[in-house]
């Protein structure tokens, strides 16, 4: 893939290098030497090389799971007019042998510049500035929130970031991480930075396929960059219709509402899955709709996500993988679980098991997904047995939705249906309705 560090160097903000500087002595934190390639203060800011070399040594092994990852799609994304990034983006994609397509990670323009440096304490801490590309929210938003604040300043909290309204924007939120203070009068640091600034890189990419199929079905993002106390930010379009573990806590959706959601959620799991970005925390407080009324669903929380190359293979730095970031234990597929795991292991068709949860959860309830979950998690190493649990499970489902259902929950990694094949089986139905 092209490098884009010298068009880079041209598109940070001004006075990057003295915030960098500024942040640095409040925080403490000196730069020595080895940290002289982290300050390349350019959009992307990161250690080629080390890059590079993490990449090369997963691609070695690609080989060895030739067949295992997505197959051969019908239709290549190259020759997909409508699936390519918008005709005024900069950013690049390159197109696999198998039909799918990989986003170059260094042509998306960064909002967020890092740097990497050492406390008087020896931890390796960072320290972030605005790019050019960044959105100003000078006077749109509170100071930094203590964890001991949360219940009375967001609108809804995780572990490491929470929620606020955006006044600044209609119908936005502004997702924020956790400011942490021991000392009144010393810095403040935050909890799970990387991780934010990981997910608005992914989903920034991801906007750029505005009129891409199942692009409506992913979190839109509407702006992001550093606060004036150098915390990393992104702001996003406000879901108004709940979750969907709001919606089925009793019962399942009704039928027509269940097409339209397994519909949704298909597409949108197809449009990762053929840009090989892997969610892999697909859950049912991770779908979520836009409006009360609707069964669109749309798909949020993309912190955890990874890849073996591209977009969401690699930390702001690219140097760490993230597939150690996986997810509810129990939701994740039988190549998944276990102790360590072998990456060659992980294709796009991780998020087909989980995405087939969510559906049954949709269909059945969440009571019965969660008895749904353990059985699968139990008989992960026999497929007859899953089978058959699956149709006791889904009893009074319809049948074509059920055999979705099970197409994407294969043990065998290469009979596992992706996305794309079991929503082109789920409209083969309809279409003969």
């Amino acid at each position: 893939m092209p490098s884009h560090r010298d068009e880079d160097k041209q598109t940070s903000s001004p006075d990057c290098e003295a915030w960098i500087s500024a942040m640095a002595v409040e925080l403490k934190i000196s730069f020595d030497a080895g940290d002289s390639d982290q300050l390349d203060l350019g959009d992307a800011l990161v250690n080629e090389q080390n890059f590079r070399e993490a990449e090369a040594s997963v691609v070695k092994k690609q080989s060895s799971a030739e067949g295992q990852g997505t197959p051969q799609l019908t239709v290549p994304m190259k020759d997909r007019p409508d699936e390519q990034p918008r005709p005024d983006s900069r950013m690049q994609v390159e197109f696999k042998a198998d039909g799918t397509m990989i986003i170059d990670p260094y042509s998306v323009p960064r909002t967020v510049a890092t740097a990497h440096g050492a406390g008087l304490d020896g931890v390796r801490k960072a320290v972030y500035a605005p790019t050019k590309h960044a959105t100003d929210v000078t006077g749109n938003i509170t100071r930094p929130i203590k964890l001991q604040d949360l219940a009375q300043g967001s609108v809804a909290r995780g572990g490491a970031a929470y929620l606020q309204d955006y006044p600044a924007m209609d119908n936005a939120v502004i997702k924020r991480p956790i400011a942490l203070q021991d000392d009144p009068e010393g810095p403040v640091e935050f909890l799970g930075t990387e991780t934010l600034i990981h997910e608005t890189t992914i989903l920034s990419a991801l906007g750029e396929f505005e009129n891409a199929k199942g692009n409506r079905h992913i979190v839109k993002v509407m702006g992001s960059g550093v606060t004036n106390d150098g915390e990393p930010f992104v702001i996003m379009e406000k879901l108004q219709g709940g979750t969907l573990e709001s919606r089925i806590r009793e019962h399942g959706l009704d039928p027509e509402q269940l097409e339209e959601f397994a519909a949704g959620l298909l597409a949108g799991i197809s449009f990762l899955q053929n840009r090989n970005v892997i969610h892999q925390d697909l859950k049912i407080d991770n779908i979520m709709f836009r409006q009360p009324d609707s069964c669109e669903p749309v798909i949020i929380d993309f912190d955890a996500a990874s890849a073996r190359e591209g977009i969401a293979a690699q930390t702001d730095d690219y140097v760490d993988f993230r597939y150690q970031r996986a997810g509810s234990p129990l939701m994740q597929p039988p190549e998944r679980q276990g102790g360590k795991v072998d990456v060659v292991n992980i294709t796009p068709k991780l998020d087909s098991w989980t995405g087939a949860l969510c559906l049954i959860a949709a269909a059945v309830g969440k009571n019965s997904q969660g008895e749904m979950i353990e059985n699968a998690y139990e008989l992960r190493s026999d497929q007859a047995a899953l089978d058959q649990s699956l149709d006791a499970c889904l009893k009074g489902v319809p049948h074509h939705v059920t055999a979705v259902i099970k197409g994407l929950m294969r043990i065998d990694l290469k009979e596992r249906l992706t996305a794309e094949q079991a929503l082109e089986s789920l409209n083969r139905v309809n279409e003969r309705k």
